[in-house]
């Protein structure tokens, strides 16, 4: 099928082909969720987390979860490199309401956030599902367009600081106009940096930036 649709929201970019339904997760709780499904129901799924779980326990986790619900399972542990992006995971066979499936773990970090994809299908049609040119779709577009937007975002967070001094994620956001999401990516990518600090003002809690001598300002 031809690749014409395009998704681009969770920090996320990625085509799919026209004649595929997707499905958003419309909860504001982590993980959040997007799924692709194929006419005959095979599906990829990306799952994204909040910062600070490691991707193995990620893989373990998605991996039980279907061992528990499915019969003759297997599982093989599997490593991949798209777009100089390392992904771990593994691949697996199974029955379900006696057909043979196939299915991919895959998980990889977008930004400071880890991930996992999901790819599912009949053991006949699951090389339908290209999960490696979806993955590699997700991986091109957030280096070259998400990381920059994080970049870029992450200088107007610096300057506003400076210029305006400490304030709630709430307000931030809101002053510049963008994302929350992207917004988060670029503290926590100034955070890292250790550029930013963190504090209560009553019930609020506001960030601010932190001098060239490790000083709040």
């Amino acid at each position: 099928a031809a690749v014409v649709a395009t998704y681009d929201n969770l920090g996320v970019k990625f085509s799919y082909p026209e004649n595929w339904r997707i499905s958003e997760d419309q909860t504001n709780a982590w993980p959040r969720s997007v799924s692709v499904h194929s006419p005959t129901e095979a599906f990829w799924t990306l799952m994204i987390y909040e910062p600070g779980t490691e991707l193995e326990a990620l893989v373990d986790a998605v991996r039980d979860a279907l061992s528990e619900e499915y019969t003759d399972f297997e599982s093989v542990p599997a490593e991949q490199t798209i777009e100089d992006v390392e992904l771990i995971g593994c691949d697996l066979n199974f029955y379900c309401l006696d057909f043979l499936v196939q299915a991919k773990i895959r998980a990889m970090m977008l930004g400071v956030r880890p991930c996992v994809i999901l790819c599912q299908g009949e053991d006949r049609e699951f090389e339908e599902l290209d999960q490696e040119s979806l993955t590699m779709s997700i991986s091109t577009d957030l280096h070259e367009d998400t990381m920059q937007k994080i970049g870029e975002t992450a200088g107007h967070v610096w300057c506003y600081l400076s210029t305006e001094g400490p304030v709630t994620i709430t307000k931030l956001t809101k002053e510049l106009g963008e994302k929350k999401d992207i917004v988060l990516q670029a503290v926590g990518w100034l955070a890292r940096e250790n550029k930013l600090y963190f504090f209560e003002k009553g019930r609020n809690k506001l960030i601010g930036l932190i001098d060239e001598h490790g000083s709040p300002t």
